[in-house]
Parts: C-alpha cells; structure tokens; sequence
C-alpha cells in the first residue's frame, strides 16, 4: 500500500505528469497549491514561536525523518525519548501541519488538560477517518460531528449506569479464571474474550455468541484502522483528497480498505439490528440510548459506528493492559507477592472469597500496579492529535490555530526516577484512586475516553483475582511476539 513510507510523493506526482494528458489541470491543482506550502512555511516561521525540534526538509518537513527513525528502531520508545531530548515540547513538521509532541506531564496538563476549551479538535483526516472509516469512527470526528455521540456514551459509562456494571463485570471475571483453569496456554485469548464479553453486554444488551473466527476478524479491523492512523501521505496534506482518485497516492487501496472494515462491521451490526427488532430487546445502551433518543438522529450506518467503536476500544485497550500485566507480573515477582499478601489480609489466606469491586478502597496497591503498567508501557505510545481552534501564547511561545499537540506517552511516563523498573509504590499517595491522575493513557481534556471508570473496574477485579486465585511461572517457550503485550500495530505515531 502506497503510504507515506514512500516519501517519493514529489516523484509520484511527476511522473503522473508527465504520463497524463491534463498537464494544466495537474499544475493547478498538484504543483501549485504544494508551492503555496513551501512558500507558508517560509513565511509563518516569523509569525509563529514554536519549541525546537529537528531541522525540517522543504515542503515534506520531518516526515522522512520520523519514518526512517522508526525503521531503524526496533521499539517505539528510543525515537519517541530521542525527540524529547529537545526538551519538554518539541516541533515537527509534518508535511503541511504542524506537530508539537507534548514531553512532559505538566505541560500536557497546562495545554490539553487546562487549555482544553481550545485543544479538544481532532484534525481532517480524508483517509483515516475518510476512506478507512466512512466518516464516522467516533475517535477521529471533528467536534461538529462527534458530540451527540459523546453525550450519549458519558450517559451509558457514568454514574449510576456505571455502578450497575458491577454484577456483569464480577460474572466475567469468574468466566475468565475459568477458562484460565481449563486452557492456561490461551490466557491472552482469554483477556480479550473478558473485555469484549462485558463491553458487548453493556452495548447491545446480551453476551457475545460470536465465533472466534469473528472475533478474531473484528479484533483485525480494529487494529488495522489504529496501524493506518496517519499511515497516508493525504493525511498530512489533506488538499489531495480534492483531486480526482487517480491522483490520490494509494487511493485505491484506502478505499478498499474501508469497504472491509464496512463489510465486517455490518456483519457484526446485523445480528444486533435483529434483535432490536423484537418487542421487548433486552436492555442496553442501544436499544434503550442509542435508537431511543430524540437528540440523535443520526442514519443506521452512524448508530452502527458508533456502537462498534465502543465494543473495539471497551475491549482492545483492555486486553493489551491486561497482557502487560502478566509480562509485568513474572518479571517483578516481589511486586506480585506484596500484592497477594494485600489481598490475603483482606480476602483471607485461604481462598475464603474472591476480591470484590468493594475491597477497592482496601486494596490501593492493586490500582497503583494498574496505574503503574499504564505508565511502563503504554499501550498507546502517543496520543491522537489534538487540534488547536485559536491562536495560542504559551511560555514565549506562539502557536497559531490548527496547530496539533500530541501527547508523547513514553516521554511522560519516563520522566520519574528509573522508569525502566515497575515500581507500583510511584502511585501509592492521594491520588492513587483516581485513574486519570498523572496518566494519560485515556487522552485528555475533552477527548478524554469516556469508558476509564468501566476500565478501572475491570481492571481490578481481573488483577486481584488472578494474583489471589493463580500462582504464576515463566515456562520455557519460543519468545512471544511484542505484539502479544502491547501490540507493534499501535506503535503509529499518532495514536
């Protein structure tokens, strides 16, 4: 697929010249409008003040060097620590945008957490969120199109709606464990069949009867739709998507692409239409939200988006937090038996019961482990972008609309005191019980995911369960794939 791994664009656009008859059409619409990028570039540098970062080629920027930094890098964090050796922000350029990587806690939540008025905008993405997602998929909508959606969700994943999770969530658990007794080899398979199980209930009202084939297709789309996040050269000069499709790089592939994922996501839709049809659908939040609300109005295909895009985050997110987990776990055998002696004090050193969403309270070294593994490895290395609406001074610096500020997530979460050890006891203060505090795996600002108090309630009970009901040893096994932990496909560098 053409992508901007090729960064032979200038190249591709040429020899479309010189191949196709409508030379005029072509330098109007191609040549032109990329000279008028070179000559802004050129001329914002003396209106705007940004951060330092390295030094950007004409017209493509840093784009070259990002791709081949993570060629030759076999893990996400040596380019991502590299860039914020600049310092707490740094500026990329980006084709014809402008990135600034966010290297620090505290200015993450100056300018996504306190300035979020102005930072909550997602930019244009005519082939991630275009092609690839039909325009609907809820984490890349700009605001005019993604905030009744977001209304909806806050009401389904908060409150009172959430504490009614509870008894769904401990039943899937105990199906976890098991599962874990009875085929131990698949534990990773069992992790995704736990998140996806309880998310699908919340959503559509009854437990998953899909085949493994089917999830396993879903899971795919799902992870496709992440790796190509910014993967097009479009995406970065989004004035391409007005050219015909023969002059858009990789058009074709895109747009298959998308018609898959529609294909798949229909296939997992339909079943969920045809109960809906019954006279009494059992509760969830698309017969009794979605489907019902006078405010959303929105066509079927856009119903059906927006409940897939909950299931594929509400349960893939989860299952990557929970394999690093395991990883972190056998790697940090004291942290596993201060966890245990925890949970013996409170359960009972004899299997008396199982924890609880109410020892919650009791058991903070549980949620600093999971605050911890969220900070040791991200399971979403840098933030989608978050687009600024107005012009912006900041500490000397001016950043103009439509600049876009990421959050660099192994740069914030290595800024502590050996961040290569998993030490639990970094959270184990006041602010331990709140998940979104000094972490942000789950976004920020307004973008922030509305499911981490559904997450972190998950997460508990799948923690302090395992490490109560199973003793746990590193058998001898060819090395499994990084992707097993935490997914390579994630590793997009925007996402």
């Amino acid at each position: 697929m053409e992508s901007v791994s090729d960064v032979s664009f200038l190249s591709y656009l040429l020899i479309r010249i010189t191949t196709n008859s409508s030379t005029t059409y072509v330098v109007f619409t191609i040549l032109l409008p990329t000279l008028a990028i070179f000559l802004f570039q050129a001329s914002s540098k003396n209106r705007a003040r940004l951060p330092p970062g390295p030094k950007p080629a004409p017209i493509i920027g840093n784009l070259q060097q990002v791709l081949q930094a993570r060629k030759k890098s076999p893990h996400p964090s040596e380019w991502l620590l590299k860039l914020a050796s600049y310092g707490e922000m740094t500026t990329l350029k980006m084709g014809a945008q402008t990135w600034i990587l966010l290297n620090s806690n505290r200015v993450v939540n100056e300018i996504i957490g306190k300035r979020a008025a102005i930072t909550s905008e997602r930019p244009h993405m005519p082939v991630s969120q275009g092609l690839v997602s039909q325009n609907k998929r809820s984490v890349l909508r700009q605001t005019k199109d993604w905030t009744a959606g977001r209304k909806l969700m806050q009401r389904m994943l908060s409150g009172g709606a959430l504490r009614e999770y509870g008894d769904l969530q401990d039943e899937m658990s105990i199906a976890m464990l098991q599962n874990y007794l009875d085929e131990p080899k698949s534990w990773y398979r069992h992790h995704y069949r736990y998140a996806y199980n309880i998310i699908h209930k919340v959503v559509v009202g009854k437990r998953s009867q899909h085949t493994q084939h089917e999830l396993d297709e879903f899971q795919r789309v799902t992870m496709e739709f992440v790796k190509n996040i910014n993967a097009s050269i479009i995406d970065f000069f989004p004035w391409l998507s007005r050219l015909p499709s023969i002059f858009q790089p990789g058009y074709t592939q895109w747009k298959s692409m998308g018609n898959d994922h529609y294909n798949v996501i229909k296939s997992w839709w339909e079943p969920v239409k045809k109960d809906l049809a019954e006279k009494d659908p059992a509760p969830s939040f698309v017969s009794d939200i979605l489907m019902r609300d006078s405010k959303f109005s929105a066509d079927e295909d856009e119903a059906m988006y927006l409940s897939t895009s909950i299931v594929a985050a509400g349960s893939d997110n989860v299952r990557m937090t929970l394999n690093v987990f395991i990883m972190a776990m056998l790697d940090n055998p004291k942290v596993f038996a201060k966890a245990r002696s925890d949970l013996d004090v409170v359960c009972g050193s004899n299997a008396e019961r199982l924890p609880t969403l109410q020892d919650m309270e009791s058991l903070p070294y549980i949620l600093a482990i999971i605050k911890e593994g969220l900070r040791w490895r991200p399971t979403v290395p840098v933030i989608p972008q978050h687009r600024l609406t107005k012009d912006l001074d900041f500490e000397g610096y001016h950043f103009p609309a439509n600049t876009d500020f990421i959050i660099n997530g192994w740069a914030v979460g290595s800024e502590c005191d050996e961040p290569e050890k998993f030490i639990p006891e970094r959270w184990m203060n006041a602010h331990v019980h709140n998940i979104v505090n000094g972490v942000w795996q789950f976004g920020g600002g307004r973008r922030v995911c509305v499911g981490y108090a559904l997450a972190k309630q998950e997460l508990f009970l799948a923690y302090s369960r395992l490490i109560y009901c199973f003793d746990w040893v590193a058998v001898s096994v060819p090395l499994l794939p990084l992707s097993l932990f935490m997914s390579s496909e994630r590793v997009s560098f925007a996402n």
